[in-house]
């Protein structure tokens, strides 16, 4: 749970409370929302890192204006050596930048949504469900021990990497990411943060009406693998996708 002490008040509260924290530990935001809306509307006594969390949470679901009102009053109350202070001060700043962008982009599109053009759209590749050993007894303390993990469903994972031009076509108005004097276009996307890229596959979805998310850590190591048992080195990760 997220939240151990963050809210001293009736067992209904507690119980939107738990749900609120599997929802965010679960990455599921959109569910998370609602739970701590409810909360906010009970008007009980809320431990000031509840706003951090559901600041958070407003800006994961793309409510840019209002993550920016509640990452500021925990900023208002939390000490500089908050260990979400740093995360929170940042995710402000996104919001803020965010927000404007939003207002400029309904603007510019208002009775004029155009087709995302079909090479700004990731080419994907269909992966069956499958289960795989993850993990490894020689790698990284987290990478211990090795275990069986079941993917449940098929899922679709970008066939190559995401490129500056189809990322930039996300970012028009936002700080666009340097690109360290390499050039843009079809190279690959880089100095771009988790939640830049959450932002991106968000607005990807709605741009064209399928679902697109970043893939989960056992996702991925699935289909890096292609077959690899054991530890899973740089050399392969190398020889597999060609970085």
């Amino acid at each position: 749970m997220i939240f151990s002490n963050c809210i001293w008040a009736a067992k209904d509260a507690l119980f939107y409370l738990n749900q609120a924290s599997q929802f965010y530990n679960q990455g599921d935001y959109k569910q998370a929302e609602q739970a701590f809306a409810r909360l906010i509307k009970m008007r009980v006594k809320l431990h000031n890192n509840f706003y951090y969390f559901y600041g958070k949470t407003l800006y994961h679901n793309g409510h840019y204006s209002q993550a920016e009102q509640y990452l500021g009053k925990f900023l208002k109350s939390a000490d500089s050596d908050n260990k979400y202070y740093s995360d929170a001060r940042y995710l402000q700043t996104k919001s803020s930048k965010n927000k404007q962008h939003q207002v400029s982009r309904k603007n510019t599109q208002a009775g004029s949504a155009k087709p995302l053009k079909l090479s700004l759209i990731p080419d994907m590749v269909k992966i069956p469900a499958d289960s795989f050993i993850m993990g490894s007894n020689h790698g990284s303390p987290d990478q211990k021990p090795p275990h069986k993990i079941t993917i449940n469903q098929n899922f679709a994972i970008g066939k190559y990497e995401v490129t500056f031009a189809q990322y930039d076509a996300y970012a028009a108005g936002l700080d666009l990411p340097d690109d360290n004097g390499w050039g843009r276009g079809n190279r690959l996307v880089i100095n771009v943060s988790m939640y830049d890229a959450k932002a991106y596959a968000h607005w990807l979805s709605k741009k064209t009406g399928r679902k697109f998310c970043l893939p989960t850590e056992a996702e991925w190591e699935y289909v890096a693998r292609t077959g690899i048992k054991g530890q899973l080195g740089f050399n392969d990760i190398v020889g597999l996708g060609g970085c």
